[in-house]
């Protein structure tokens, strides 16, 4: 979501027909795969702690911790939906775009919420975020479909804030978004 806009459009085309066409699945996998290998390999030894690859990654392991049955990439999904509204809260990204991006989570069967989510699982996910990241948040965050910033100033409220408006007042989507709506460099 908040690098390769072209892949992101081709993961919402693919989302209406994912059986019809392995081959389209396969090349959107390998496409990924590709672009994380390209971002990790800038950085062999994590000496810089900023990588768009940790989108979604500095609650999702208290998330699953919390609940043994979510799987990962469910529990990476809801944090990226929960950023994704908080940079729609803090203006970095508009209300389509945070619609198409929440849309095509939801496209593919990924969860946007979870019960086990409260103020002290936050509170120790930003704690530990620290200590890992070298006492500075570095957290990605989306600002408009196919880009991104580095943050260090996100809060426990903030969180719970746009946790509290996914559960309670989610986007309209209806089925998988329209491909006419494209994501490229959209605010």
């Amino acid at each position: 979501l908040m690098v390769d806009a072209p892949l992101i459009n081709a993961l919402a085309i693919a989302s209406k027909r994912p059986m019809e066409s392995p081959s389209t699945m396969y090349t959107i996998f390998r496409q990924a795969i590709t672009g994380m290998a390209c971002q990790l390999n800038r950085d062999p030894y994590e000496q810089l702690l900023q990588r768009a690859v940790d989108f979604g990654h500095w609650l999702s392991p208290q998330l699953e911790m919390a609940d043994n049955t979510l799987l990962h990439g469910e529990a990476v999904a809801i944090v990226m939906a929960i950023s994704l509204t908080v940079s729609l809260h803090r203006g970095h990204m508009s209300p389509k775009a945070w619609t198409f991006a929440l849309g095509l989570l939801s496209s593919w069967n990924l969860p946007l919420s979870h019960d086990a989510l409260d103020s002290a699982l936050v509170k120790d996910s930003l704690k530990r975020t620290l200590q890992h990241r070298g006492g500075v948040q570095n957290i990605p965050m989306c600002m408009g479909i196919g880009s991104h910033e580095f943050f260090d100033d996100l809060h426990s409220d903030e969180v719970l804030q746009a946790h509290t408006r996914l559960v309670n007042n989610p986007p309209t989507i209806a089925g998988p978004m329209s491909v006419g709506m494209t994501p490229v460099a959209t605010r």
